[in-house]
């Protein structure tokens, strides 16, 4: 099913004076929502005495674009939000320029209100705040991002984008929490440098040692290899960090986090890349560690694709399905061939975004397409992919599937 997209026509000298106008061919609520108490089939948002009234219990999946005269100056999506209507909207010019975006997340039971204005953060500031995107240092991608082992040749890539800052350092964590203090192993790239370091077991960084060496670098928990290599790309710099775990000391489930400090002292965030699982030593007497320095093999891991459910029917895909690719959890419900639900990815710092999900099954291949997120930009600044599209083929008999995901 398409989200509802409608404009409001603003007249050019008379900004915040509207009325509405289909944009496109309205779309029906989803179940879930016709199923809150006191929801209404007419749209959340009305023009009427010179004002703006917004039916927050009435919530629904809906986008919205304010004109000033032929030009759009405001964009506004709303959606449900757990327990909460969630609207984020930004202005923008003529040329397309838009600003800062803001969410609010106001419950359903505040109602109706009437408002003067759609920039809401005036009108509710205790459920408003502009969303802080940030333009410094930022990371793309780590791999493998999941898997296990005891060794193994992490390829991290940092890029800046084009804010003229430069990296400082670049650092790969394996621990529980971003703030971990203990239980972890962090190991650092330095460009001006260009040296090797690990964090030691009291908290300060041993090294550093060359790229393309023979020397190593360990604590009680795991070994950098001076094998490990780094090189720049445009303003992408990649680092592959080759590693060995103490499965006595450091076995178990560790997240991957990617952080990197900037020329300006700048630390970014350091939000969870997946995750790695050492396996346990085996019984008997523990090993001199680390007897073993040599360069640590490179293990293709493959692909995540198989999800896992609780339905074994394959012409049915109702239920939940875990997705450690995105790392998050589909929740859909099938008529039929017409599949609904929502798409649901969680990061422990940046908070959960919702996709409202739609699509069909035909000859056991349920084509899925997911969009509208909500909110549109996480806790962490990032905005969401605006849409995800996957195909997912179940199997009958083990209650797993196959799915590839275009995002």
């Amino acid at each position: 099913m398409s989200i509802s997209m409608y404009r409001l026509t603003v007249p050019m000298f008379q900004r915040g004076i509207a009325s509405l106008k289909t944009y496109l061919d309205k779309a029906e609520a989803y179940a879930e929502e016709k199923q809150r108490p006191g929801f209404r089939p007419e749209l959340p948002i009305v023009f009427t005495g010179g004002g703006y009234v917004i039916d927050f219990t009435s919530c629904r999946q809906t986008e919205y674009t304010r004109l000033n005269g032929e030009h759009p100056d405001l964009e506004l999506h709303i959606g449900a939000y757990q327990n909460a209507c969630s609207l984020t909207y930004f202005t923008t010019d003529a040329m397309r320029h838009t600003g800062p975006s803001t969410t609010c997340t106001v419950p359903f039971q505040t109602g109706k209100r009437s408002f003067r204005s759609l920039e809401l953060l005036d009108e509710l500031p205790q459920y408003c705040a502009k969303n802080i995107i940030r333009t410094g240092p930022y990371m793309s991608s780590v791999d493998p991002d999941h898997g296990d082992g005891v060794e193994q040749v992490f390829t991290a890539d940092y890029s800046l984008g084009n804010n003229g800052v430069g990296i400082a350092q670049a650092r790969l964590h394996f621990q529980e929490r971003a703030g971990s203090r203990t239980d972890r192993c962090v190991v650092r790239y330095d460009p001006s440098s260009k040296g090797l370091f690990l964090l030691s077991d009291a908290g300060r960084y041993l090294g550093p040692i060359a790229p393309g060496s023979n020397a190593s670098l360990w604590n009680s928990r795991c070994l950098l290899a001076g094998c490990s290599t780094a090189e720049v790309s445009g303003d992408t710099l990649k680092v592959r960090f080759a590693i060995r775990f103490n499965p006595d000391q450091f076995a178990g489930p560790h997240n991957l986090f990617l952080e990197l400090v900037d020329t300006d002292r700048r630390a970014s965030p350091a939000p969870v890349y997946g995750r790695w699982n050492v396996p346990s030593a085996p019984p008997g007497p523990a090993g001199a560690w680390p007897s073993d320095r040599s360069c640590p093999l490179a293990t293709r891991v493959p692909p995540l694709g198989v999800y896992s459910s609780s339905v074994i029917d394959c012409k049915d895909v109702s239920g939940d399905w875990s997705d450690p690719e995105t790392g998050g959890k589909w929740s859909l419900s099938q008529a039929e061939n017409q599949i609904s639900g929502s798409l649901t990815i969680a990061k422990s710092e940046c908070g959960p975004v919702i996709w409202r999900v739609s699509g069909r099954i035909n000859a056991g291949i349920a084509t899925l397409t997911a969009s509208g997120p909500e909110p549109a930009v996480d806790q962490c600044g990032v905005a969401a992919s605006r849409s995800i599209v996957a195909t997912l083929t179940p199997d009958c008999k083990t209650g797993a599937a196959k799915v590839n995901v275009e995002k």
